[in-house]
Protein backbone atom coordinates (compact mmCIF):
# COMPACT_ATOMS: atom_id res chain seq x y z
CA UNK A 1 0.00 0.00 0.00
CA UNK A 2 1.25 3.53 -0.71
CA UNK A 3 2.40 5.70 2.16
CA UNK A 4 -0.36 8.28 2.43
CA UNK A 5 1.70 11.11 3.87
CA UNK A 6 4.36 10.75 1.15
CA UNK A 7 1.72 10.77 -1.59
CA UNK A 8 0.01 13.84 -0.11
CA UNK A 9 3.34 15.64 0.15
CA UNK A 10 4.23 14.81 -3.45
CA UNK A 11 0.85 15.86 -4.83
CA UNK A 12 0.30 18.93 -2.69
CA UNK A 13 3.81 20.32 -2.28
CA UNK A 14 5.99 18.99 -5.11
CA UNK A 15 3.75 18.54 -8.12
CA UNK A 16 2.75 22.21 -8.62
CA UNK A 17 6.35 23.29 -9.22
CA UNK A 18 8.55 20.28 -10.06
CA UNK A 19 8.91 17.99 -13.07
CA UNK A 20 7.73 14.41 -12.71
CA UNK A 21 11.29 13.07 -13.00
CA UNK A 22 12.37 15.22 -10.04
CA UNK A 23 9.35 14.12 -8.00
CA UNK A 24 10.19 10.49 -8.74
CA UNK A 25 13.76 11.00 -7.55
CA UNK A 26 12.57 12.64 -4.35
CA UNK A 27 10.14 9.80 -3.69
CA UNK A 28 13.02 7.33 -4.05
CA UNK A 29 14.76 9.23 -1.26
CA UNK A 30 11.61 8.90 0.85
CA UNK A 31 11.55 5.18 0.11
CA UNK A 32 14.96 4.96 1.83
CA UNK A 33 13.52 6.88 4.78
CA UNK A 34 10.52 4.55 4.97
CA UNK A 35 12.81 1.50 4.88
CA UNK A 36 14.84 2.95 7.75
CA UNK A 37 11.70 3.80 9.74
CA UNK A 38 10.47 0.22 9.39
CA UNK A 39 13.85 -1.13 10.54
CA UNK A 40 13.78 1.20 13.56
CA UNK A 41 10.13 0.25 14.26
CA UNK A 42 9.08 3.89 14.13
CA UNK A 43 6.00 5.37 12.47
CA UNK A 44 5.10 8.60 10.74
CA UNK A 45 1.43 8.01 11.52
CA UNK A 46 1.99 9.33 15.05
CA UNK A 47 4.02 12.55 14.56
CA UNK A 48 4.01 13.46 18.25
CA UNK A 49 5.54 10.10 19.15
CA UNK A 50 8.05 10.55 16.33
CA UNK A 51 9.31 13.75 17.99
CA UNK A 52 10.44 11.81 21.04
CA UNK A 53 12.02 9.03 18.98
CA UNK A 54 13.85 11.19 16.43
CA UNK A 55 16.59 12.41 18.77
CA UNK A 56 19.72 14.27 17.53
CA UNK A 57 21.75 11.16 18.30
CA UNK A 58 19.48 8.89 16.24
CA UNK A 59 19.55 11.28 13.29
CA UNK A 60 23.36 11.53 13.40
CA UNK A 61 24.29 7.91 14.09
CA UNK A 62 21.36 6.16 12.45
CA UNK A 63 19.54 8.06 9.71
CA UNK A 64 22.49 10.10 8.37
CA UNK A 65 24.74 7.05 7.69
CA UNK A 66 21.75 5.20 6.23
CA UNK A 67 21.05 7.97 3.71
CA UNK A 68 24.74 8.09 2.78
CA UNK A 69 24.77 4.57 1.31
CA UNK A 70 24.08 3.43 -2.22
CA UNK A 71 21.27 0.93 -1.74
CA UNK A 72 20.09 0.21 -5.26
CA UNK A 73 17.79 -2.81 -5.54
CA UNK A 74 17.34 -2.82 -1.73
CA UNK A 75 20.90 -3.87 -0.98
CA UNK A 76 24.08 -1.95 -0.19
CA UNK A 77 26.17 -1.57 -3.35
CA UNK A 78 28.68 0.81 -1.78
CA UNK A 79 29.04 2.55 1.55
CA UNK A 80 28.99 6.13 0.34
CA UNK A 81 27.35 8.07 -2.47
CA UNK A 82 28.41 11.44 -3.85
CA UNK A 83 28.28 14.30 -1.29
CA UNK A 84 25.81 16.20 -3.47
CA UNK A 85 23.55 13.14 -3.50
CA UNK A 86 23.75 12.92 0.30
CA UNK A 87 22.91 16.61 0.55
CA UNK A 88 19.84 16.16 -1.64
CA UNK A 89 18.66 13.12 0.31
CA UNK A 90 19.05 14.90 3.64
CA UNK A 91 17.27 17.99 2.30
CA UNK A 92 14.33 16.00 0.94
CA UNK A 93 13.95 13.94 4.12
CA UNK A 94 14.28 17.06 6.30
CA UNK A 95 11.61 18.94 4.35
CA UNK A 96 9.29 15.95 4.31
CA UNK A 97 9.54 15.33 8.08
CA UNK A 98 8.99 19.04 8.67
CA UNK A 99 5.86 18.90 6.49
CA UNK A 100 4.57 15.88 8.45
CA UNK A 101 5.06 17.73 11.75
CA UNK A 102 3.57 20.94 10.35
CA UNK A 103 0.49 19.01 9.21
CA UNK A 104 0.15 17.55 12.69
CA UNK A 105 0.57 21.00 14.23
CA UNK A 106 -2.21 22.40 12.06
CA UNK A 107 -4.49 19.65 13.28
CA UNK A 108 -4.13 20.78 16.88
CA UNK A 109 -6.35 23.33 18.51
CA UNK A 110 -4.44 26.44 19.53
CA UNK A 111 -6.96 27.06 22.30
CA UNK A 112 -7.14 23.62 23.93
CA UNK A 113 -3.79 22.13 22.85
CA UNK A 114 -1.49 25.11 23.14
CA UNK A 115 1.30 23.17 24.86
CA UNK A 116 1.28 20.48 22.17
CA UNK A 117 1.44 23.18 19.46
CA UNK A 118 4.46 24.76 21.10
CA UNK A 119 6.14 21.36 21.51
CA UNK A 120 5.71 20.55 17.82
CA UNK A 121 7.00 23.99 16.80
CA UNK A 122 10.09 23.55 18.96
CA UNK A 123 10.64 20.02 17.59
CA UNK A 124 10.40 21.24 14.00
CA UNK A 125 13.07 23.87 14.63
CA UNK A 126 15.34 21.39 16.45
CA UNK A 127 15.02 18.63 13.82
CA UNK A 128 15.68 21.02 10.93
CA UNK A 129 18.76 22.35 12.75
CA UNK A 130 20.07 18.82 13.31
CA UNK A 131 19.68 17.96 9.62
CA UNK A 132 21.36 21.20 8.52
CA UNK A 133 24.28 20.51 10.85
CA UNK A 134 24.90 17.15 9.14
CA UNK A 135 24.90 18.46 5.57
CA UNK A 136 28.14 17.69 3.67
CA UNK A 137 30.43 20.68 3.36
CA UNK A 138 31.08 21.61 -0.26
CA UNK A 139 34.69 21.31 -1.35
CA UNK A 140 34.31 23.64 -4.33
CA UNK A 141 35.33 20.86 -6.72
CA UNK A 142 31.76 20.51 -7.98
CA UNK A 143 31.59 24.14 -9.14
CA UNK A 144 29.83 24.26 -12.47
CA UNK A 145 31.67 26.26 -15.10
CA UNK A 146 30.88 27.06 -18.69
CA UNK A 147 33.20 26.24 -21.55
CA UNK A 148 36.09 28.57 -22.27
CA UNK A 149 36.19 30.43 -25.57
CA UNK A 150 38.82 28.01 -26.87
CA UNK A 151 36.66 25.04 -25.83
CA UNK A 152 33.65 26.46 -27.69
CA UNK A 153 35.73 26.79 -30.87
CA UNK A 154 37.01 23.24 -30.37
CA UNK A 155 33.49 21.90 -29.78
CA UNK A 156 32.10 23.48 -32.94
CA UNK A 157 34.99 22.02 -34.94
CA UNK A 158 34.41 18.55 -33.50
CA UNK A 159 30.62 18.74 -33.97
CA UNK A 160 30.87 19.55 -37.65
CA UNK A 161 29.62 16.48 -39.58
CA UNK A 162 32.57 16.81 -41.97
CA UNK A 163 35.20 16.85 -39.21
CA UNK A 164 37.68 13.97 -39.14
CA UNK A 165 37.37 14.06 -35.33
CA UNK A 166 33.58 13.83 -35.31
CA UNK A 167 32.90 11.10 -32.69
CA UNK A 168 29.43 10.06 -33.87
CA UNK A 169 30.22 7.31 -36.35
CA UNK A 170 32.28 7.09 -39.49
CA UNK A 171 29.71 5.50 -41.78
CA UNK A 172 28.39 7.19 -44.92
CA UNK A 173 24.89 5.71 -44.71
CA UNK A 174 21.95 8.08 -44.84
CA UNK A 175 21.06 7.34 -41.22
CA UNK A 176 24.60 8.13 -39.97
CA UNK A 177 24.71 11.38 -41.94
CA UNK A 178 21.36 12.35 -40.44
CA UNK A 179 22.45 11.52 -36.89
CA UNK A 180 25.64 13.56 -37.15
CA UNK A 181 23.58 16.52 -38.41
CA UNK A 182 21.14 15.95 -35.54
CA UNK A 183 23.90 16.00 -32.92
CA UNK A 184 25.51 19.16 -34.30
CA UNK A 185 22.14 20.93 -34.31
CA UNK A 186 21.35 19.90 -30.73
CA UNK A 187 24.70 21.22 -29.50
CA UNK A 188 24.29 24.50 -31.36
CA UNK A 189 20.81 25.00 -29.92
CA UNK A 190 22.15 24.42 -26.42
CA UNK A 191 24.97 26.89 -26.99
CA UNK A 192 22.56 29.45 -28.45
CA UNK A 193 19.88 29.35 -25.76
CA UNK A 194 21.14 27.27 -22.83
CA UNK A 195 18.05 25.00 -22.64
CA UNK A 196 17.88 21.96 -20.41
CA UNK A 197 17.91 18.47 -21.89
CA UNK A 198 14.19 18.08 -21.30
CA UNK A 199 13.53 21.33 -23.19
CA UNK A 200 15.48 20.09 -26.22
CA UNK A 201 14.04 16.57 -26.28
CA UNK A 202 10.47 17.91 -26.15
CA UNK A 203 10.76 20.17 -29.22
CA UNK A 204 8.33 19.35 -32.05
CA UNK A 205 9.07 20.21 -35.67
CA UNK A 206 5.98 22.43 -35.50
CA UNK A 207 7.65 24.54 -32.82
CA UNK A 208 10.17 25.76 -35.38
CA UNK A 209 9.54 28.67 -37.74
CA UNK A 210 12.52 29.08 -40.06
CA UNK A 211 11.05 31.43 -42.68
CA UNK A 212 10.02 35.07 -42.63
CA UNK A 213 11.70 38.16 -41.24
CA UNK A 214 11.89 36.83 -37.68
CA UNK A 215 12.47 33.04 -37.42
CA UNK A 216 11.57 31.64 -34.01
CA UNK A 217 11.74 28.54 -31.85
CA UNK A 218 9.13 27.74 -29.20
CA UNK A 219 10.11 25.90 -26.04
CA UNK A 220 6.90 24.30 -24.77
CA UNK A 221 5.86 22.24 -21.77
CA UNK A 222 4.25 18.91 -22.71
CA UNK A 223 3.93 16.78 -19.56
CA UNK A 224 2.30 13.37 -19.99
CA UNK A 225 2.20 13.77 -23.77
CA UNK A 226 0.16 10.86 -25.23
CA UNK A 227 2.30 11.03 -28.38
CA UNK A 228 5.50 10.43 -26.40
CA UNK A 229 6.30 6.68 -26.35
CA UNK A 230 9.43 7.02 -24.18
CA UNK A 231 9.33 4.95 -20.99
CA UNK A 232 11.17 7.72 -19.16
CA UNK A 233 9.52 10.78 -20.61
CA UNK A 234 11.74 13.90 -20.64
CA UNK A 235 10.26 16.94 -18.95
CA UNK A 236 10.68 20.63 -19.64
CA UNK A 237 11.35 22.11 -16.20
CA UNK A 238 11.40 25.67 -17.51
CA UNK A 239 8.65 28.06 -18.54
CA UNK A 240 7.31 28.16 -22.09
CA UNK A 241 8.93 30.85 -24.20
CA UNK A 242 9.44 31.97 -27.79
CA UNK A 243 13.10 32.40 -28.77
CA UNK A 244 14.44 34.29 -31.80
CA UNK A 245 16.65 32.47 -34.28
CA UNK A 246 19.71 33.97 -35.89
CA UNK A 247 19.55 33.42 -39.68
CA UNK A 248 22.46 30.97 -39.64
CA UNK A 249 20.80 28.87 -36.94
CA UNK A 250 17.45 29.10 -38.75
CA UNK A 251 19.11 27.76 -41.92
CA UNK A 252 20.70 24.91 -39.96
CA UNK A 253 17.31 23.98 -38.50
CA UNK A 254 15.63 24.20 -41.90
CA UNK A 255 18.31 22.04 -43.55
CA UNK A 256 17.94 19.44 -40.81
CA UNK A 257 14.14 19.33 -41.01
CA UNK A 258 13.98 19.34 -44.80
CA UNK A 259 17.05 17.25 -45.75
CA UNK A 260 18.47 15.20 -42.87
CA UNK A 261 15.57 14.26 -40.61
CA UNK A 262 13.68 12.61 -43.54
CA UNK A 263 16.66 10.22 -43.92
CA UNK A 264 15.72 8.58 -40.59
CA UNK A 265 13.36 5.62 -41.08
CA UNK A 266 9.91 6.22 -39.63
CA UNK A 267 10.42 9.96 -39.17
CA UNK A 268 6.84 10.73 -40.27
CA UNK A 269 5.41 8.82 -37.32
CA UNK A 270 6.74 11.22 -34.69
CA UNK A 271 6.32 15.00 -34.26
CA UNK A 272 9.55 15.29 -32.27
CA UNK A 273 12.48 17.16 -33.78
CA UNK A 274 15.22 14.88 -32.50
CA UNK A 275 14.83 11.18 -33.31
CA UNK A 276 16.85 8.04 -32.76
CA UNK A 277 18.10 5.87 -35.62
CA UNK A 278 14.88 3.85 -35.36
CA UNK A 279 12.64 6.90 -35.80
CA UNK A 280 11.53 7.04 -32.16
CA UNK A 281 11.97 10.21 -30.07
CA UNK A 282 15.52 10.45 -28.76
CA UNK A 283 15.76 9.21 -25.17
CA UNK A 284 17.55 11.05 -22.36
CA UNK A 285 20.08 8.21 -22.08
CA UNK A 286 20.87 8.34 -25.82
CA UNK A 287 21.17 12.12 -25.61
CA UNK A 288 23.67 11.75 -22.77
CA UNK A 289 25.62 9.30 -24.92
CA UNK A 290 26.00 12.03 -27.56
CA UNK A 291 27.87 14.14 -25.02
CA UNK A 292 29.79 11.21 -23.57
CA UNK A 293 31.30 10.61 -27.01
CA UNK A 294 32.80 14.12 -26.95
CA UNK A 295 34.25 13.78 -23.44
CA UNK A 296 37.57 12.17 -24.53
CA UNK A 297 38.20 15.28 -26.64
CA UNK A 298 36.84 17.90 -24.19
CA UNK A 299 37.25 16.79 -20.55
CA UNK A 300 34.29 17.08 -18.18
CA UNK A 301 31.93 17.81 -21.05
CA UNK A 302 28.25 17.34 -20.26
CA UNK A 303 24.95 18.97 -21.33
CA UNK A 304 24.58 21.36 -18.42
CA UNK A 305 27.94 22.98 -19.12
CA UNK A 306 26.41 24.41 -22.29
CA UNK A 307 23.70 26.05 -20.17
CA UNK A 308 26.40 27.70 -18.08
CA UNK A 309 28.30 28.65 -21.24
CA UNK A 310 25.25 30.39 -22.68
CA UNK A 311 24.66 32.39 -19.52
CA UNK A 312 28.33 33.40 -19.32
CA UNK A 313 28.03 34.80 -22.84
CA UNK A 314 24.69 36.47 -22.11
CA UNK A 315 26.06 38.33 -19.08
CA UNK A 316 29.23 39.25 -20.96
CA UNK A 317 27.22 40.58 -23.91
CA UNK A 318 24.96 42.66 -21.67
CA UNK A 319 27.91 44.17 -19.81
CA UNK A 320 29.68 45.16 -23.02
CA UNK A 321 26.50 46.77 -24.34
CA UNK A 322 25.75 48.73 -21.19
CA UNK A 323 22.64 46.80 -20.15
CA UNK A 324 21.88 47.49 -16.44
CA UNK A 325 22.24 44.52 -14.10
CA UNK A 326 18.54 44.45 -13.21
CA UNK A 327 17.53 44.28 -16.88
CA UNK A 328 20.20 41.64 -17.54
CA UNK A 329 18.63 39.43 -14.86
CA UNK A 330 15.16 39.92 -16.35
CA UNK A 331 16.38 39.04 -19.85
CA UNK A 332 18.22 35.98 -18.53
CA UNK A 333 15.07 34.81 -16.72
CA UNK A 334 13.01 34.97 -19.88
CA UNK A 335 15.55 33.42 -22.25
CA UNK A 336 16.32 30.60 -19.79
CA UNK A 337 12.70 30.05 -18.85
CA UNK A 338 13.44 30.50 -15.16
CA UNK A 339 10.54 30.78 -12.76
CA UNK A 340 10.41 34.19 -11.18
CA UNK A 341 9.02 37.68 -11.47
CA UNK A 342 9.90 38.02 -15.14
CA UNK A 343 6.33 37.65 -16.44
CA UNK A 344 5.35 41.30 -16.13
CA UNK A 345 8.28 42.79 -17.98
CA UNK A 346 7.68 40.58 -21.01
CA UNK A 347 4.04 41.49 -21.47
CA UNK A 348 5.19 44.65 -23.24
CA UNK A 349 6.23 44.52 -26.86
CA UNK A 350 9.23 46.78 -26.28
CA UNK A 351 10.56 44.56 -23.48
CA UNK A 352 10.15 41.42 -25.59
CA UNK A 353 11.98 43.13 -28.44
CA UNK A 354 14.84 43.99 -26.06
CA UNK A 355 15.15 40.33 -25.09
CA UNK A 356 15.12 39.33 -28.77
CA UNK A 357 18.03 41.66 -29.51
CA UNK A 358 19.98 40.34 -26.53
CA UNK A 359 19.48 36.74 -27.63
CA UNK A 360 20.46 37.48 -31.24
CA UNK A 361 23.63 39.18 -30.04
CA UNK A 362 24.54 36.18 -27.88
CA UNK A 363 24.00 33.78 -30.80
CA UNK A 364 26.30 35.82 -33.01
CA UNK A 365 28.94 35.88 -30.28
CA UNK A 366 28.92 32.09 -30.17
CA UNK A 367 28.68 31.09 -33.81
CA UNK A 368 30.80 33.78 -35.46
CA UNK A 369 33.73 32.21 -33.62
CA UNK A 370 34.29 29.75 -36.43
CA UNK A 371 34.61 32.68 -38.83
CA UNK A 372 37.38 34.19 -36.68
CA UNK A 373 35.17 37.09 -35.60
CA UNK A 374 36.27 38.46 -32.18
CA UNK A 375 34.37 36.83 -29.30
Amino acid sequence: MPVGSAMNWALGTLRPSLASSTIERYLRHLALLQWWIENEELTLDEPLALIDALTPSLIETGLRPWLGKDMSARKVKKLAVDPEEIRERLTVVRDYIDWVLLSAQRGLSVRTQAQECLAVEAARHSIKSNFDRLMPVGSGSSEKLGLTKAEVVRLLEIASPSSSENPWGRGASAEMVALRARNELAIRLMLAFGPRRGDVLKIHTGDVKTHGAEPTLWIRRRPDDPRDPRVWEPNAKTEERMLPLDMSLARLLDDYIQEYRPLIPGHKKSPYLFLSASGLPLSTRAFNDVFAAVRPLIPDFHPHRLRHTHNDRLIEHCKQNGVPEKETIQHAKYINGWLGDNTGIYTKRSAREAARKISMGVQRRVFELVEDVPF
